[in-house]
């Protein structure tokens, strides 16, 4: 189940669910998506989450840990 998206502190951000998450950090120079997670979970989890805490997906310029293809 998504659960809220939250800012954990400062430009430290978390979205996901019960089980997977991934972080993400605001920057001047945009955002860095930590563990983009499984391609079923990146528009639900991760996309939308960061929608919610009112950035643009399209904004972000590292994605760590990228298992799967990221472009929002």
């Amino acid at each position: 189940m998504v659960q809220e998206p939250r800012q954990i502190f400062d430009n430290l951000y978390w979205v996901g669910n019960n089980s997977r998450n991934s972080w993400v950090i605001k920057t001047s120079a945009g955002l860095i998506v930590v563990d983009t997670l499984f391609h079923y979970s990146v528009e639900p989890e991760i996309v939308d989450g960061i929608k919610k805490l009112g950035m643009d997906p399209q904004d972000d310029q590292i994605c760590p840990h990228q298992p799967w293809p990221w472009r929002p």
